[in-house]
């Protein structure tokens, strides 16, 4: 309870007082610089119009529904296309599938981009392959913890996407040791003496991606 959102939101309230604040709408945006914020799905709705070309979606007639949410908030979570010049990086949070479907179908409203955080941790209830064949990602990350995430099912989906050049993930998911990403790309082994590594992930305006793992102190570009 003491975690629970009807206990921290007032206390989210108190914090910001009446300083300024915005709550995303779909297509709302935000500028910081150069980088733009774009609102692709928020509170259970989504864009009213694509983003720039609005092509059919990926296999929309073979589109499949998955009504496990996790917990009412998940699709109602602020899913963002942040881009920088070129390059173009997804993140919606824990946007679950039925959610992802509807910014793929028929309609593409967001298209291809060369960076996605995969949805929901990576659970089995996001990442839809019609979602993520759509936007075609080049690298997806999964936020994922040793036994949260990083599901199966996702990688599999992440793995086969069209475009795909390489998946990271933060944990080594252990209740499926042979479907992982390669070590290499893999910011912590053990989930029993966690190392707390983070991912380092940098971008150029041309859509170039440049990963370093601190535990090996390797960085891989794309």
């Amino acid at each position: 309870l003491a975690m629970a959102p009807a206990t921290l939101y007032p206390k989210y309230l108190e914090a910001i007082g009446n300083r300024p604040h915005r709550v995303l709408k779909p297509g709302d945006t935000l500028s910081i610089d150069a980088m733009k914020i774009t609102a692709v799905d928020a509170d259970g709705e989504v864009l009213k119009a694509p983003l720039e070309k609005g092509e059919p979606g990926a296999d929309c007639a073979s589109a499949t529904t998955n009504d496990n949410l996790g917990g009412e908030e998940n699709p109602r979570s602020l899913g963002v296309l942040i881009t920088w010049g070129h390059t173009r990086i997804l993140s919606m949070g824990d946007t679950t599938w039925n959610m992802e479907n509807r910014l793929a179908c028929p309609r593409d409203l967001i298209s291809p981009v060369d960076l996605m955080f995969a949805d929901n941790h990576g659970t089995e209830n996001a990442n839809s392959p019609t979602l993520v064949n759509t936007v075609k990602p080049r690298v997806v990350v999964f936020n994922n913890g040793a036994a949260k995430g990083a599901a199966a099912q996702s990688i599999q989906t992440a793995q086969a996407s069209p475009r795909i050049e390489a998946i990271w993930q933060i944990h080594l998911q252990e209740q499926h040791a042979d479907v992982n990403a390669p070590q290499a790309n893999i910011a912590n082994l053990s989930g029993s003496q966690d190392d707390h590594h983070p991912l380092q992930i940098a971008v150029n305006r041309e859509g170039g991606l440049e990963f370093t793992n601190p535990r090996t102190g390797a960085t891989t570009r794309y």
